[in-house]
């Protein structure tokens, strides 16, 4: 772990990077050498601050069950730290190089979510670089806006550089359930009845709009079941695993070791590096998914796929959260409009303070669906995008913002509060000094794919891991 005084030293550099900037004239945006966004060009803009220093845990204290740690730490390495003390965060997204800071400033959540709400929620206190250069101390009870804020925000109200989390005492194993559905109203229906079960960990997939699994989880440290993994070559890709449960079990239950629990989605990016194959005309079978499982972890398919290649631009990466109530029509217009399958199922606490978060809803409970895919409906792959972002208007859902999104201005500031948003911008001196949440994440073009460039840095990410 690093020390007190080499963080304040890092800290007050970037500070002064802010002040350069700002007496330029310019509006940098925050690069800290990986992003889980889809949008292309991301860390293509002409000023940008580089936190990728911010990478250092501070303290982790048992007793107390906490950590403090800089934000360009990974999920990977966080959930390592954490075991060493015998403790785990609330909530794990399920990708292992997403940071820290990503996670918060971006709203990501995963399947503890419908007990925890998002991954910023279990956050204590954020250390903010604004944008005059000062350095704010916020919790919920000093500088609670910016605090609040702060999450799903994109870095435009600050640079996040210290975080404080609460912790939970670990066990060495998920004992998963898996529950058959036999449609979207069944789904809904028993993710809903295990929200009030006692579980620790609840999402769902839908092979079909007839088929699907809701996959319940508890903490154990019983070793009496099957135990299965998902980070081997030659172990089976996660969602290929959950799909041939559902077709020869009602329900199944075995035990998943809590790292590769939380990580389980890591090899096949979800699902969607099948599509990889299909656009490299490689075979999708057990052979070839073992001899390529160098190239299947998600950060292989964020650098060449979707950084390099753009092939996000041909398909659709989004993540809708839904009022509990709404769901199903969101579901059945999916289906309708785009053919997509599997779709992830995954429901979530809804936020109460923090206004920029996804699942910011007046509900008892949100459920984020996962559409990601090459659209099986005829039609233009940005109008279908579009589409949907008009769907998801109209009943009310919010989407996450690492995904491209093509609003109007009007549009976007018709699902979020702009006078708090800009009241806040205006306090902490952001307005003139970085880009605002809408300019971060708004899409005007998309470049086309390049399964040339997608190959080329695959295998240049691959071999430099």
């Amino acid at each position: 772990m690093d020390g007190e005084q080499a963080h304040r030293e890092r800290v007050e550099q970037i500070a002064a990077v802010v002040n350069e900037a700002r007496e330029r004239g310019e509006k940098p945006r925050i690069v800290h050498g990986s992003s889980h966004s889809v949008r292309p060009g991301d860390d293509e803009a002409d000023a940008a601050i580089h936190v990728e220093a911010l990478h250092h845990f501070i303290e982790v204290d048992e007793e107390e069950q906490t950590v403090r740690m800089e934000p360009d730490i990974t999920m990977r390495e966080l959930v390592n730290k954490t075991l060493e003390h015998g403790l785990i965060p609330h909530v794990v997204p399920e990708f292992p190089t997403i940071t820290v800071g990503g996670a918060i400033q971006g709203g990501a959540g995963e399947s503890s979510c419908f007990r925890y709400g998002l991954f910023g929620d279990h956050c204590t206190e954020f250390e903010i670089v604004t944008g005059d250069g000062e350095v704010v101390t916020a919790t919920r009870e000093q500088h609670e806006d910016l605090f609040h804020g702060a999450m799903g925000s994109y870095g435009s109200l600050g640079i996040l550089t210290e975080v404080s989390m609460d912790l939970l005492p670990a066990k060495d194993y998920v004992k998963l359930t898996y529950i058959t559905v036999n449609g979207f109203e069944d789904a809904i229906r028993v993710m809903e009845e295990e929200c009030e079960s006692g579980a620790d960990f609840i999402d769902g997939i839908m092979f079909s709009r007839d088929r699907g699994v809701i996959m319940v989880g508890k903490l154990t440290e019983e070793e009496d079941l099957p135990v299965s993994r998902f980070s081997r070559a030659r172990d089976e890709w996660f969602y290929l695993h959950a799909d041939s449960i559902s077709r020869n079990h009602a329900r199944y239950e075995e035990l998943i070791p809590i790292k590769e629990y939380f990580f389980r989605y890591d090899i096949g990016a979800f699902w969607a590096i099948k599509y990889g194959f299909e656009d490299m005309h490689i075979p999708f079978n057990r052979l070839t998914r073992t001899v390529l499982h160098p190239f299947m972890n998600t950060a292989i398919a964020y650098k060449g796929g979707i950084h390099a290649g753009n092939f996000s631009s041909e398909y659709i990466i989004q993540d809708i959260i839904t009022r509990q109530e709404d769901t199903l029509e969101m579901l059945e217009w999916t289906h309708d409009n785009l053919g997509i399958y599997p779709l992830w199922l995954l429901p979530l606490k809804p936020e109460e303070d923090a206004k920029l978060a996804p699942s910011y809803l007046e509900t008892d409970l949100a459920i984020n669906i996962g559409i990601w895919g090459r659209p099986q409906r005829d039609g233009i792959p940005r109008e279908q995008k579009q589409q949907l972002e008009d769907k998801q208007i109209a009943v009310g859902a919010r989407k996450t913002l690492y995904a491209q999104q093509f609003y109007t201005e009007n549009e976007f500031w018709s699902i979020y509060d702009h006078d708090w948003y800009q009241e806040l911008r205006d306090r902490y001196d952001a307005t003139d000094a970085f880009p605002s949440v809408y300019e971060i994440t708004h899409v005007d073009t998309l470049p086309e794919p390049s399964i040339r460039k997608s190959f080329r840095a695959m295998v240049k990410a691959t071999f430099l891991s």
